[in-house]
Formats: structure tokens, C-alpha cells, sequence
């Protein structure tokens, strides 16, 4: 098993449970398939990336948001493969309390990234610019993005 850079215990923490449910859904897969999707970049973007997370005296607390990039598209969605993912991250925070902010996680292939960053769409450029790279296991980088007019984002 690959580790990530010891960002912080957080990243550590989301990345290895992630790690863990994609192993066990592709372990439960036919073996010929076992080498699709595997994670090959898992990405923090968002408020905690850029550094401007908030903390307020209520509670509050920012949320905590990964972009997960698997090689296999169809493995990507977040329903049929990833509920565990979601619900094992749902009670780090809630009843083990071993993650102290809720985790957001997207799942896309590395063709969807960069389909979106070559039409400029305004999210995905925001995650490319911002974004601090957790894991990564191939030197794939993604594509350059297409800026846009502010006209044109909105």
C-alpha cells in the first residue's frame, strides 16, 4: 500500500479509509478486474486547502472536501460503490470522533477531470488551482485548465 505525503492526521485518516473501501469493492469484484478502479489520485480542495477554513465558537466547522480520481469511469459512482466509503467517514466524525469535521468526497475518472478542466467549467478549475495533492500513484498529471471570462463562469 502507497502513503500519502503526513499532510496531517485528517488526510491520513479519509485517505486510508477510502483506500480501504475501494480495495474491499474491488476485491469483491470478478479477479480480472481487480487492476480498475484502483484510486490514483486523491485530492483536498476547498476551503481547507486555500486555508481559509472555518471554525466558529457555535461548532461549526468547515467541512473537509476530497476529489477522488479512480481508473475505471463506471467505478465512479458514488452510490453503487462508494456508500460504505461515505458512511464509514459519516461515523469517523460522528461516533468515533476521530475525524473532527465532516468529509465530502467526489469520485471521477482522470478522462472526466480533464474534460471538465478543457471546458473551463469553474469548479474543477477551482479544485486544480487550489487543490493540495494527498496521494497520488502514477505521475498523471491533470490537464491544463481553460480559464474562462468571469461572463463565461457565471
Amino acid at each position: 500500500m502507497d502513503y500519502p505525503p503526513a499532510s496531517n492526521v485528517a488526510d491520513y485518516r479519509a485517505w486510508s479509509i477510502l483506500s480501504f473501501e475501494s480495495d474491499d469493492v474491488v476485491g469483491r469484484r470478478h479477479i480480472a478486474t481487480r487492476n480498475t478502479g484502483r484510486i490514483v489520485k486523491v485530492v483536498r480542495f476547498g476551503s481547507c486547502a486555500r486555508g481559509d477554513w472555518e471554525e466558529w465558537a457555535s461548532g461549526y466547522r468547515s467541512d473537509y472536501d476530497l476529489l477522488v480520481v479512480i481508473n475505471h469511469e463506471e467505478r465512479t459512482d458514488v452510490v453503487e460503490y462508494w456508500a460504505g466509503g461515505d458512511e464509514h467517514l459519516l461515523r469517523e466524525h460522528e461516533t468515533t470522533k476521530t475525524l473532527s469535521a465532516p468529509v465530502n468526497f467526489i469520485v471521477h475518472s482522470p478522462a472526466d477531470v480533464n474534460r471538465h478542466l478543457g471546458t473551463g467549467r469553474p469548479f474543477y478549475v477551482d479544485i486544480v488551482r487550489d487543490r493540495v495533492l494527498l496521494y497520488q500513484s502514477q505521475d498523471e498529471p491533470f490537464s491544463k485548465p481553460c480559464w474562462l471570462s468571469p461572463e463565461e463562469a457565471r
